[in-house]
């Protein structure tokens, strides 16, 4: 039986004796206290010198419910691992994540990249597989890009995808799909596609060549222009072999030689579709010879087609075999020379139509209108005009076979013929009708002509005389009247008249009646017919 400690009763010493525990009542004991398989539970603090748990791996030695950090704990491990207290982290270290294994001592102080950029890289960075994504802030560096891609935003015409530190506005850009542009200063200069460049706005300088392959073309836009500068720069189009064609097409071509010294303008060529000068030659100030053979020996001269000459000043000559000879000449056609200065001569074998500063002269048939197609005025060889299909004169035409009764209500007064039976219209061209009138559309002088035949609605009692006329816009005219006496009312009496008169457009013609006997009588017209005609300008 273990010796009895003082202060130790005996009823408390036979129950620890009972489960086989050593009890110590008191701090200063002298023996060990050996609880077997039961706990040690207290509310105080356990104090001692060391702490030894002899259980196996894989069961925690300790059950900590407190995450209070315990001041002065110096563990071998952290969760597994060793720490090698030489990684030079600064005073309050995080790892989590970080694996160092492999890094030799000391060598992290020289391998790092700080977050502040303060790190100055040595060498090259080599990424083979992974991407670098740059969400904000501005790469200044080289980046070498090898069999990879580099990627950016599409950008816009005022903020591109690919700008410079200096100019933001000033880069590349993605215009639509399949087109890059390139912008400077916010503005759109030159757009790329497949199979297109595409100037936008502002000029192409170049001191090289710009060469169009085969099968490709030089398009200038509405407002575009090809400017060389003569002496320093020129324009060359050259043919390779007799198939070639070359095509100039646009709205204005203009070749300009400004110097006021002796210089030329030279189309030349081979034997193609587009073919110049064959032996032919460009001699005068500002001349040009075009086609083959030509020869513009003149001062502003120019000449083109098939063995043409433009031998005096100011001269043109066009066409095949054509000759303008004479100063300020032009000659268009085939085979004949224009020799008489100042005119403008168009012919096939010889002159058929010239033109100079007070003639017009044409040799043949003129066809003027639609072409001669249907509508038209044909002119023959011996002077005839002949009117084709809707072309001719402007005419007007009514007519009435119908008793018109118009009361002459006061004596000496002209009243218009518009009874209630209407007057009907004949042919008209450029004119209309509108009873009991003719209006014409168009200006000049008119010849109008007019009969009628009237009688009395009763017996007038007395010899009547009559008076007949023209009325413009309701106005009567001293030109075309007539006068007939008519005795009783079975006299008929027949009229008539001719007026020449300068009309304006839409000028409104009929025709009127007065009697200069009496008053109140009724004239009957039992027929009637106006015509007008226009026969020359006003």
């Amino acid at each position: 039986m273990p010796e009895r400690v003082p202060g130790q009763s005996t009823r408390t010493r036979r129950a620890f004796d009972a489960i086989g525990v050593d009890f110590v009542p008191y701090v200063g004991a002298i023996k060990d206290v050996n609880l077997g398989s039961f706990d040690l539970i207290t509310t105080g603090t356990i104090t001692g010198s060391t702490l030894v748990s002899t259980v196996a791996t894989n069961t925690a030695p300790l059950t900590i419910t407190s995450t209070t950090v315990v001041a002065n704990l110096n563990v071998d491990k952290v969760d597994g691992y060793d720490l090698d207290q030489s990684v030079l982290s600064g005073a309050s270290p995080t790892f989590d994540g970080t694996n160092f294994t492999g890094i030799p001592d000391g060598a992290l102080d020289e391998t790092y990249v700080k977050a502040d950029g303060t790190t100055d890289l040595s060498g090259h960075w080599t990424i083979t597989t992974n991407n670098i994504t740059l969400t904000a802030g501005t790469l200044t560096a080289e980046i070498l890009v090898s069999d990879t891609i580099v990627k950016t935003a599409n950008g816009a015409v005022g903020a591109p995808g690919y700008t410079f530190t200096t100019d933001a506005t000033t880069g590349f850009y993605v215009t639509g799909s399949g087109f890059i542009g390139v912008t400077v200063g916010g503005v759109l200069q030159l757009e790329m596609g497949e199979g297109l460049i595409s100037f936008q706005s502002g000029d192409l300088f170049t001191s090289g060549t710009i060469n169009i392959v085969s099968g490709s073309a030089l398009n200038l836009g509405a407002g575009s222009e090809v400017s060389m500068n003569y002496g320093v720069n020129k324009l060359t189009i050259i043919m390779t072999n007799d198939t070639d064609d070359i095509s100039i097409i646009c709205d204005d071509l203009v070749i300009e030689n400004s110097v006021t010294s002796t210089n030329q303008i030279n189309w030349n060529g081979g034997n193609g579709t587009f073919r110049a000068s064959a032996g032919g030659s460009a001699t005068g100030q500002r001349t040009a010879a075009f086609n083959y053979n030509p020869t513009a020996s003149g001062n502003y001269a120019f000449c083109g087609g098939y063995s043409c000459q433009a031998t005096a000043s100011r001269t043109v000559a066009f066409g095949h075999t054509v000759i303008a000879s004479a100063d300020t000449a032009w000659a268009f056609g085939n085979n004949f020379t224009n020799a008489v200065a100042n005119s403008f001569a168009v012919g096939f074998g010889s002159k058929q139509f010239t033109i100079n500063a007070t003639t017009l002269t044409y040799s043949g048939i003129a066809k003027l209108g639609d072409g001669g197609s249907a509508n038209y005025v044909e002119i023959s060889s011996v002077g005839d005009i002949v009117f084709k299909g809707g072309a001719g004169l402007i005419f007007g035409h009514m007519y009435t076979n119908s008793t018109i009764a118009t009361t002459l209500t006061d004596q000496g007064t002209w009243y218009e013929l518009n009874g209630a039976t209407a007057w009907t219209a004949g042919l008209l061209h450029n004119c209309t009708f509108s009873d009991p009138a003719i209006t014409v559309l168009e200006p000049g002088i008119y010849e109008v002509t007019w009969s009628l035949s009237t009688d009395f609605s009763a017996t007038p009692g007395s010899k009547q005389q009559l008076g007949y006329g023209i009325m413009i816009g309701g106005a009567i005219q001293a030109e075309g009247q007539a006068t007939r006496t008519l005795s009783n009312s079975t006299d008929t009496g027949n009229a008539c008249g001719v007026a020449i008169l300068d009309l304006a457009d839409n000028a409104v013609i009929s025709l009127a009646a007065r009697n200069e006997t009496s008053s109140g009588k009724i004239l009957h017209v039992e027929h009637g017919n106006m015509t007008v005609k226009q026969i020359g300008g006003t």
